[in-house]
C-alpha cells in the first residue's frame, strides 16, 4: 500500500512540475513578445508627454479620458463608454514662505500657478 501511495505521489509530482515548466516557458514567450513588440511603453510615453499631469477635474484630465477611450476603440474593444462620476477637484491656493532670524525676517509669497516669487 505504501508503494502505491509513494508511486502515485511521485507521478503526480512529475506531472505538476512538468506542467509548471511548460507554463514558465509560455509566460516567458508572452513576456518577450510584450517587451519586443508591445505598445505599452509607447502609449505611456504618449500619455505622459503629450497630455501631462492629470489632476482631477483639469483640462488635461478630460483630454486623458478621451485619449484612453480612443485607444480602447483603436485596440478593437467592442464596447467602450464613458460614465459620469463625481470627482473632488483640487485647486492650488496661495503659497508663502517666511524665514526668521533674530536680526532679520524675509517673506515671500507665490502665486502657485505662475511659479514666480
Amino acid at each position: 500500500m505504501k508503494k502505491i501511495i509513494g508511486t502515485s505521489l511521485f507521478f503526480l509530482g512529475m506531472a505538476v512540475f512538468g506542467q509548471s515548466k511548460e507554463d514558465s516557458i509560455q509566460f516567458s514567450k508572452i513576456s518577450t513578445e510584450i517587451l519586443n513588440n508591445g505598445k505599452g511603453y509607447t502609449e505611456l510615453r504618449d500619455l505622459s508627454k503629450n497630455i501631462g499631469h492629470r489632476l482631477s477635474g483639469s483640462e488635461a484630465y478630460e483630454k486623458a479620458v478621451k485619449w484612453a477611450e480612443q485607444k480602447l476603440r483603436d485596440a478593437g474593444a467592442d464596447k467602450v463608454w464613458l460614465q459620469e462620476v463625481m470627482v473632488p477637484v483640487w485647486t492650488r491656493g496661495k503659497e508663502s514662505l517666511q524665514i526668521k532670524n533674530s536680526r532679520w525676517k524675509m517673506e515671500k509669497s507665490e502665486d502657485a500657478f505662475s511659479g514666480e516669487f
